[in-house]
């Protein structure tokens, strides 16, 4: 973000952290506004890592309150930025004083095992509206997941740009517009499928782009962050295997773009139910891809006759413990709850 007169806006939305300068004057009006900041502290990871600023600004700074983390490395597999210096820079940060965490990009989400070595925050950029298939974000989430462990904080960052803002930055050649509602909520919830423990969304005003005057993108991503929050209970919710087998009726039908499970899906344990959504467990599947397709699938819960489609006021019957649905382009189906006694 690059103006404090937005972070009123913004908090009112539904956001709890933005990006922004370690200044004095940004993070006192964002903790004015009830929000937290990933810091830029003005030095970054690599061969000219000035050590110096770098603890001037973390003992000015680490304690306000405003401070969610420090950002130090922005998509350094793109800049080709030797990981030794990325990790040295993570782990000198910390052992200077910082007492909050310290955070990275990556846009190749496999990099994060290189990368993410010192980080206690990953996070993956990958922007694909309309340029690259949608099915690109999952996967590179999926692939930072494997490459820095279970226990690792992984953040995706979801494309709310138009890429016709930034032509200089990449090579297709248009026309461009930003996602579609559809689109931001698929990325949203691939991101929860995929294992990642938070959500970033790029961007509100980057001097370019700037959501203000986009209302129907702000429209559709306040309703997407609404559902989120809502639903809070469901995004921290806990991980459960359960063996899984699924078939498409139209075999073509059983690959996205980047050759994985056109829909891909996790099994999730909500212990405290909060707001609209209940305490149980859910399934949560996603289509990543532009097609009509009908999925089934065994659930996770044996035994039962139906189980009900969260927040869509239907139930969906079971045949020999199966669940066949179909779904629409980009789609999201939450499946449940079932109760922890059944």
């Amino acid at each position: 973000m690059k103006n404090t007169n937005d972070l009123e806006l913004v908090a009112a939305a539904g956001f709890n952290v933005v990006t922004g300068p370690a200044t004095r004057s940004w993070l006192d009006n964002a903790r004015a506004a009830g929000l937290g900041v990933l810091a830029f502290p003005g030095v970054t990871a690599g061969p000219q890592f000035d050590r110096e600023k770098g603890a001037k600004v973390l003992q000015a700074f680490d304690r306000h309150r405003a401070v969610w983390g420090w950002y130090l490395s922005d998509e350094p597999d793109l800049h080709r930025i030797d990981p030794v210096h990325v990790a040295e820079a993570c782990r000198w940060w910390k052992q200077a004083g910082a007492t909050k965490p310290v955070a990275i990009t990556v846009y190749h989400g496999a990099t994060a095992a290189h990368y993410g070595v010192e980080a206690d925050v990953v996070f993956v950029d990958r922007y694909p509206v309309p340029w690259q298939p949608l099915a690109g974000f999952s996967q590179q989430l999926q692939l930072a997941r494997l490459a820095i462990g279970p226990k690792k904080k992984l953040v995706g960052v979801v494309q709310a740009f138009d890429w016709s803002y930034h032509t200089d930055a990449i090579s297709a050649p248009g026309p461009f517009r930003p996602p579609t509602y559809d689109e931001l909520r698929c990325m949203t919830y691939c991101a929860l499928v995929q294992g990642a423990d938070g959500l970033f969304y790029y961007t509100f005003d980057d001097g370019r782009w700037r959501m203000r005057e986009h209302l129907g993108t702000w429209r559709d991503l306040h309703a997407v962050v609404s559902e989120v929050n809502a639903r809070q209970a469901l995004f921290a919710g806990k991980r459960k295997w359960w063996p899984k087998q699924h078939t498409y009726p139209n075999p073509s039908d059983g690959f996205n773009e980047a050759l994985d499970s056109s829909i891909i899906s996790a099994l999730l344990v909500v212990k405290r139910g909060q707001g609209d959504c209940p305490g149980g467990e859910y399934l949560v599947a996603v289509n990543t891809t532009s097609r009509t397709i009908e999925y089934v699938i065994n659930s996770p819960w044996r035994g039962l006759l139906y189980v009900p489609v969260f927040g869509e006021q239907r139930v969906i019957g079971l045949v020999n413990d199966r669940l066949r649905d179909v779904f629409g382009p980009y789609a999201v189906r939450v499946y449940g709850p079932v109760r922890f006694d059944r």
